[in-house]
């Protein structure tokens, strides 16, 4: 959900703050009074508050709303209250006998059952809600993980409490829509404080020096948390069913971990508890986990929604404006779509996964029996002890690099390997761990499909430094891209039921592009704007031929230069990756520069311009900090010159992404399509076309990526559509 779509959920915000910390407010209250009367008093003082506002608010909310008080109103708002007294009373009996904690757990299920109680019973909620149980329910496992729970007898009186409230949540929604939602607030306060003050009379002692010592809490619970806090609730639910403190506390903690994230993507904080020693210096209580009765309790829920309003205050005084900009018009924006995306989840075929499954399982097999054919003897070939043996004492081939446990086995080092000494055991044991990889990333797409046929992967938002999206159950990003096996997995993810078909969409050289635009360079930007091959362009360029005279080996030598340059690649480094001698990639890299200079000199400016400043920018001001580039030691700064020599192409990749992919998704919802965004992999979309809509989705991909950015060459982007991603190809 994204806050600035939603009228309504603005004030969530604030009653979620306010009610977070109520609970802290009744256990305090009920210390000294019993839960009819603490109930009874708020209430009714409730009530009071919101007296003045029936006679200032005169006019209806709605033009179509009915008269202020009529009998179905007047009916509704005291079944209303009556489902309310129930909730609340069973609530603050529950309290007295279960730690905060347990409360503010069971307080989260609340949010999770308004959806589904409504779903039960046919009522229309809006997105939100389910949203906010999704967060609501992040929540309670966040609070698990923090908290040791130890179920109470309280928490049975709070669980039936909780079922009232969900009821009274869908209630509150449909009444607030029909008729005028302060009065409706008014009156339920009044029965449940009229009922609430009646149980006390019988079943409580009533102390006016008892009800002195509780005044505080009766105060702060009767003025702000039901009179404003709660009213706020009623009116912004004439709007939309929206759910309650949970979801917006979750947006709230979600917030306060992108914009650290943002400061510090190198060492990202991963709990509020980190954020909260980061910028408020203090620590957050936490029980010990090791205590089966603890000493000190965890933090309540009111201390969580304190702490996380004021890290996120922190926070925000402490984000450059730069960053501020990167977290409210990409990061945040991204956010609503990828929970929209990851609810979505895409098709994917289990037998075709299956079947393939098993091909390669047949594979490794037959390709194992012919390794230990080739070397006499069975050995593990996923035990590199056992494979450092056969290597280098059984066949006598050249030692690799040294390890903590002997000798590189690992893939890129045998690769190297065959190519210098080839073996028949080598080429075998290089494919028979080919196809064991592949298998392993089939059978966990394969394990990740749910009930529903589709897979639902979780997107990692603060998971790289540069910006880029990772995934996570399954992870996607690791499905090899363009080769044979990888367009075999890709024909797996179907069109669901009820679309047509599969768009995908990619940049062409992105970041070549972003290249171009950064360094300035006429060459380059030539190029790109006259619209030949970038490749065969350069490469007629570097080797003084006319286009038509540059051979695919040319190319390919081009090619690699120019994204080599993008990723710091050093004439070594181009020599293995091209085979060919050092002498002959230094020489290509001169005539490169020769040619394509003002590259060369935005590539030495930018790592030395981040060595003052101590960080990298995109071109939208993301920044990745970069200390070791003063560091003494040489491997730990030369590493850290190759990687911002990337930042900003990467990151400013990254950005671009983003913006195109929740302004697509946004302008698809705006338009009232079914279609939808269901993939970002690498840097492509794949998006899920309902019948009759593709030229309207097409359109929409199109503008949107190729308007992301306001480049100094255009952004060009390709297209295809099929039954499966494979198909879908272009």
């Amino acid at each position: 959900m994204n806050l600035r779509h939603y009228r309504a959920d603005v004030l969530m915000l604030i009653t979620a703050l306010i009610w977070g910390s109520t609970f802290v407010a009744q256990r305090l209250g009920m210390d000294h009074i019993g839960p009819f009367l603490y109930t009874g008093l708020r209430f009714l003082l409730g009530a009071v508050t919101v007296m003045p506002l029936i006679w200032l608010l005169r006019k209806p909310a709605k033009p179509d709303t009915p008269a202020r008080l009529s009998k179905p109103m007047l009916l509704g708002s005291i079944a209303l209250g009556a489902v309310l007294t129930l909730g609340i009373n069973l609530q603050q009996i529950g309290l007295m006998f279960t730690t905060v904690t347990n409360s503010g757990f069971i307080t989260g299920l609340y949010v999770i059952l308004v959806p589904v109680f409504g779903l039960f019973i046919g009522m229309r909620t809006h997105r939100g809600t389910w949203a906010g149980a999704v967060m609501a329910l992040v929540g309670m496992v966040l609070l698990s993980v923090t908290a040791e729970f130890t179920v109470a007898p309280g928490d049975w009186l709070q669980l039936v409490g909780a079922c009232f409230w969900a009821v009274h949540v869908l209630l509150v929604g449909a009444l607030a829509s029909r008729y005028d939602p302060i009065l409706v607030s008014f009156i339920q306060f009044l029965v449940c404080a009229v009922v609430s003050l009646s149980l006390a009379l019988v079943f409580e002692p009533i102390s006016f020096a008892a009800i002195h010592d509780a005044l505080p809490a009766i105060l702060y619970g009767g003025i702000l948390a039901v009179g404003v806090a709660f009213t706020l609730q009623v009116v912004a639910q004439k709007d939309a069913i929206t759910s309650h403190a949970a979801i917006i506390l979750s947006l709230e903690a979600v917030f306060a971990a992108l914009a650290g994230w943002l400061i510090r993507p190198s060492f990202p904080d991963k709990t509020l508890g980190d954020l909260v020693e980061r910028y408020l210096g203090e620590k957050l209580p936490e029980a010990d986990p090791t205590q089966l009765v603890p000493e000190t309790e965890g933090a309540t829920p009111g201390q969580l929604a304190w702490f996380v309003a004021r890290v996120g205050t922190a926070i925000r005084d402490d984000i450059p404006s730069p960053l501020a900009r990167v977290l409210d018009e990409i990061e945040l924006p991204t956010l609503d779509t990828l929970a929209d995306m990851e609810l979505a989840g895409v098709a994917v075929s289990h037998d075709h996964l299956s079947a393939f499954s098993t091909e390669l399982a047949t594979r490794a097999d037959a390709i194992a029996a012919d390794a230990f054919a080739a070397i006499g003897r069975e050995v593990n070939l996923g035990s590199p002890k056992q494979l450092q043996e056969v290597l280098f004492d059984d066949l006598q081939l050249p030692k690799t690099r040294k390890t903590k446990t002997g000798y590189s086995t690992d893939a890129a080092v045998l690769a190297d390997l065959q190519e210098s000494n080839p073996h028949p055991f080598l080429d075998l044991l290089l494919q028979h761990r080919e196809a064991t990889k592949l298998r392993q990333i089939i059978e966990s797409l394969d394990a990740g499909i749910q009930d529903d046929g589709r897979i639902h992967t979780t997107y990692v938002q603060t998971g790289s430094q540069t910006g880029r999206l990772s995934s996570t159950d399954p992870n996607l990003q690791n499905i090899p891209v363009r080769t044979e096996e990888s367009r075999r997995i890709r024909a797996a993810f179907e069109v669901g039921t009820g679309f047509e078909t599969l768009l995908t969409a990619d940049y062409s050289q992105i970041e070549m592009r972003i290249m171009a635009h950064l360094s300035g360079d006429p060459g380059l930007i030539e190029a790109f704007r006259s619209g030949e091959d970038l490749h065969r362009f350069v490469g007629a360029r570097v080797f003084g031929v006319d286009p038509a005279e540059v051979s695919p080996a040319m190319r390919t030598k081009v090619k690699a230069m120019s994204y080599g340059l993008v990723y710091g690649l050093s004439a070594f480094g181009l020599s293995k990756q091209l085979r060919i001698e050092q002498s002959e990639a230094k020489q290509l890299m001169s005539e490169y520069f020769a040619r394509f200079g003002a590259v060369r000199d935005y590539l030495r400016s930018s790592v030395e311009q981040a060595r003052i400043d101590g960080f990298t920018e995109t071109i939208f001001g993301r920044r990745r900090p970069f200390p070791d580039l003063t560091s003494p030691n040489r491997v730990l700064r030369e590493n850290a010159e190759r990687a911002a020599l990337n930042a900003p192409i990467q990151g400013s990749a990254a950005d671009i992404m983003k913006l195109a992919l929740f302004r697509i998704h946004d302008e698809l919802r705006s338009e009232g399509l079914a279609s939808r965004v269901l993939l970002q992999i690498h840097d492509e979309l794949v998006v899920e076309v309902a019948p009759g809509e593709w030229d309207a989705a097409e359109r929409i991909v199109r503008e949107r990526m190729g308007d992301a950015a306001d480049l100094s060459v255009p952004l060009d982007v390709q297209i295809g559509h099929g039954r499966d991603w494979n198909g879908a190809a272009h």
